[in-house]
């Protein structure tokens, strides 16, 4: 039996025992998770990374190279820049909004050609709660299930 836990500034903190299935058998629901990843094994979603200045080249790309959705990790609340507005609303794939800062809120909340407001008429969604990876899964689960 080996414990579970982490290390760090001369602190061990054990959280549980980990459990191994004995002769190779799988715990219960661990089949399950496999076949959902099975799933989405095949859909493409990127991530980009928004700053100030970004232009359409990324989406672009990930679109004209397969991708099935798109999430943006924006600064900030989300906002971004006409350029990146545009791409969106050209882009045929379904588009994801999110933010890398590790706090406060994010919204469609200002226009003006580049504002989180632009990005949900251009068509996107905002992810107030996941970030950038967290969303990337959901969507991918999204387009599997033909939601």
């Amino acid at each position: 039996q080996r414990r579970s836990g982490r290390l760090g500034q001369q602190v061990v903190a054990v959280h549980r025992a980990v459990e191994r299935p004995e002769g190779g058998t799988l715990p219960e629901g661990v089949e399950h998770a496999f076949h959902r990843a099975a799933l989405i094994a095949g859909v493409r979603v990127d991530i980009v990374a928004l700053y100030p200045g970004a232009d359409s080249v990324a989406i672009d790309a990930y679109v004209t190279a397969g991708a099935q959705g798109i999430v943006l990790e924006a600064t900030g609340s989300g906002n971004t820049n006409a350029q990146v507005v545009a791409a969106v609303r050209e882009c045929s794939v379904p588009v994801v909004v999110t933010t890398r800062v590790p706090m406060g809120p994010i919204g469609p909340t200002y226009g003006g050609g580049g504002g989180g407001a632009d990005l949900v008429q251009a068509g996107a969604v905002f992810s107030p709660l996941l970030r950038a990876g967290q969303a990337r899964i959901a969507l991918a689960v999204q387009i599997a299930g033909g939601v």
